[in-house]
Formats: C-alpha cells, structure tokens, sequence
C-alpha cells in the first residue's frame, strides 16, 4: 500500500451517482439559490461557502498522523490515526473511504465508511428473526442482506464515525455536517446507506443533514456508561457507594474470582491467537454481531498507544481464561470486548470480573466515564450504569424501498427493552469509606 497521497486520492468523477440511481443526492453545499437573495448576499454567501473542500482517500496511511489526531481527540478513539491503521492492516476495514472536510484548508471535519454486506433484520425482535431464519435455507440463505455503505465505528464503542471540530461554533459546524453528509451521500458503494451509532447529541448536530437527504431515523441498541464519582478514589469507595444488595453482589463476583491472576497489559500482541479464541466463545453467543474481530487485529491494536488488555488466568497453570480489551481517553474509558473460557467461567465467574479492572482504573486515574457498550443489559444494570438512546440513519437509493423503510423500519429496528435499578445510595450517604 503506497503512501503517497496522490493515488489513494478517489476521482471526483467516481464521487457523482450513476444515472441508474433512483434516488437523487442532496443538492451541494456551495449551491447557492438566487431566488430572493440581493447581488451582494450572493456574493457573500458563495465566498463563505468556498472555503469548504471535500476529498476521499482509500487509505488512513495518505493522512499525516500528527494533523488527523490534532483534530479527533483521544475520546474517540474508534477514529484516532493509529486505530484505523489497525482496522486497515488487519482487514477489519473493508474497502474504506476516509472523507474529509476542511475550512480554509485545515482539517475540520473527517468521516470513515467502508462497504458490509448488512442484516436488514440483524436487529429485529426475536420472534422476526426466527421467522426468517426458517426461510433463510439453501439459496435463500442470504434473505434481506444488502451490499450497503456504512458509516459506523469499525470497532463498536457507542460512537459515530463523524466527527467535527468542537471549536468551531454550532453554525458553523451545522454547515460542515451538511457538507460533510452531502459528500457521503454521493458515493458510490450500495443502494443502501446506513450510518450509526448516534447519541441525542449526535443527533442534533448530523440528523437534520442527513434527514433533509432522505435517510430516516431508527432506533439502535442501547448504550451504557458508568459515570466515575469524584469521590471514588478507588474501586473499593465505587463499592461502598452501593446499596447493601448490589454490593454483596460484586462481593460474591470477587469471591469466585479471587484465585484469577488478573493484569491489564499494554503489550499484548503475543496472545493474538488466544485473545481471539476467547472472545469467538463469546462472539458465538451474541445476539447481535456488529463486527467480526480478526486475530491479526488483536496484533495490530496492541501497537497503539491507549490499547490495553485485561488478561484473567490461571494461577496453578498461567492458562489464559478471559480477556477484556480497553481503548483509554481523556475523560472516558472505552471497555470493548470480551473473551471467556466458558468451561471455566462458572467457577471463577470470569466473565464479571474482568469487567471490574476497567472501573478500578477509572477511579484510580480520575477518568469520569466508562462506556459499557451495547449488550448485557441485566448484568451492567446492577453495575450502576446509565442507559441512553443511540440511533441509526437509513436510507435506499431506491425510492419505493426508502419509502417502506421509513414507514416499516420500527419492524427492523424496535426499540430494545432495558432495566436500571437504584444501584446506589442516597448522595449523602455516597462519601467513600476513610
């Protein structure tokens, strides 16, 4: 893969829709009407406008890593230099596309799709998809999957795969997310486009772009995060914040795992193989699989800088029986994925404990969020997490399809049952222990 910028550079031509799309593309963000406006407003508007300039590259190896960093923080870690080139040099990226947006040529604003073949039902109820997997057989074994062009993190972490400058003003940045959409919107890549996982925050700042271009809003998996106390020094005071029968929970969870030798690791790219023996256990018994994790991408994210491995074994033997993989920010600790060696996971409840390293560490380093990730609601209710809405945007370049996935998408994306409990005590009776 050469690192020469010029020819990873996609064509602009290779950017416009082909004429048998039947959805048109939103209409550029330079256009400028000259229905009402004055002369002047016109000229104003269209010098505004000009200094925004959009490119799509193939490769994260064309961007300067210092200047793509200067832009994403460390928060968002599923867009950092460093582990997109992961994602790249293990495979995980299938066919990127690396967009960018840039006001007076500097980098404001920078999305990553790659082409999936999707579940159109990958989220639908239960019931739905066993009705469809009775059908999925022989040559209808791929029913309701769509070559499609996502906008979403190659890793899973609650987050979008957009993102623009926080510096710049909510106008402004209303402006680069149309420009920014405008650009996605136009290329190629599947009839279906999908972008996701967008918070409420998100929402406000990309849902009028990309509704304004025909995609409709649907209901995502659920996030979590535990917000760290800053009381909580260590993981012993988040404990005594808990209510008598929460806290005699993790006890019990600490009990059975007491004999795990438990590390967080930095360097960890020699247990590829078993981290991803591990965490296909797990994969196995997912109801929803976003992504499929590589063990060549075990070994390419041990390179970067904020990658961490929770590694829990066996004392008597060294045995490696789970793993928890950790992606560390400035305010937030992403906790991504688990493996588990199930044959082992009822004696030591493994699968609970190594969930307890990452809190610990948010205490001790004053980290003030954990995010929890999507899944295994019950379990991480009596964690104390919040749960918040996270959303999907949808669109068919067909139009009649389009049509019925804004009128039949709450069938293929319901909303997804929670629980939250009242994990801790009043805020007066909160102080950690002396």
């Amino acid at each position: 893969m050469t690192n020469s910028p010029s020819t990873n550079l996609v064509a602009p031509s290779s950017l416009a829709p082909s004429s048998s799309e039947l959805w048109p593309v939103c209409a550029p963000e330079n256009a400028v009407s000259t229905s009402h406006a004055p002369a002047p407003a016109l000229e104003a508007a269209a010098l505004e406008r000009a200094a925004l300039t959009t490119e799509v590259r193939s490769s994260i190896l064309t961007f300067e890593e210092a200047e793509w960093n200067a832009l994403v923080p460390r928060d968002e870690p599923q867009l950092r230099h460093d582990v997109l080139r992961a994602a790249e040099a293990s495979g995980m990226a299938v066919k990127p596309h690396y967009v960018v947006v840039r006001r007076a040529g500097e980098l404001a604003g920078v999305g990553v799709l790659s082409v999936n073949d999707i579940d159109l039902l990958l989220l639908a109820a239960p019931k739905l998809k066993r009705a469809a997997d009775r059908v999925r057989r022989g040559p209808l074994k791929r029913l309701g999957f769509l070559r499609a062009l996502t906008s979403g993190p190659v890793i899973t972490n609650c987050r979008p795969n957009l993102y623009l400058s926080s510096a710049l003003p909510a106008e402004e940045r209303a402006r680069l997310a149309r420009e920014l959409v405008r650009r996605i919107d136009a290329m190629p890549g599947g009839a279906l486009r999908v972008a996701f996982e967008f918070s409420d925050e998100d929402a406000q700042i990309y849902g009028p772009a990309l509704e304004a271009c025909g995609y409709v809003r649907a209901a995502s998996l659920p996030g979590t995060r535990l917000k760290i106390e800053a009381g909580w020094r260590g993981f012993e005071d988040y404990v005594a914040a808990m209510r008598k029968m929460y806290r005699r929970a993790v006890r019990d969870d600490q009990a059975l795992g007491r004999e795990l030798d438990i590390r967080i690791e930095s360097d960890f790219g020699a247990l590829a193989d078993e981290a991803f023996a591990l965490y296909a256990n797990v994969l196995e018994r997912a109801q929803a699989v976003f992504e499929r994790l590589t063990p060549e991408f075990f070994r390419a994210i041990s390179s970067c800088r904020d990658a961490r491995l929770v590694t829990a074994r066996e004392p008597e033997t060294g045995k490696l029986l789970g793993i928890e993989l950790l992606l560390l920010g400035d305010t937030v600790i992403q906790d991504l994925y688990t493996g588990v060696d199930y044959s082992s996971n009822a004696r030591f409840n493994t699968y609970f404990n190594l969930v307890y390293p990452a809190i610990a560490l948010a205490c001790s380093e004053g980290v003030p969020t954990v995010s929890t990730g999507q899944t295994s609601y019950a379990f991480k209710s009596r964690l104390g997490v919040e749960v918040f809405p996270l959303y999907a945007y949808i669109k068919h370049r067909n139009r009649l399809v389009n049509t019925l996935l804004h009128r039949f998408h709450p069938l293929i994306c319901p909303e997804t049952p929670t629980v939250s409990h009242q994990v801790f005590r009043a805020p007066e009776a909160k102080a950690p222990r002396s």
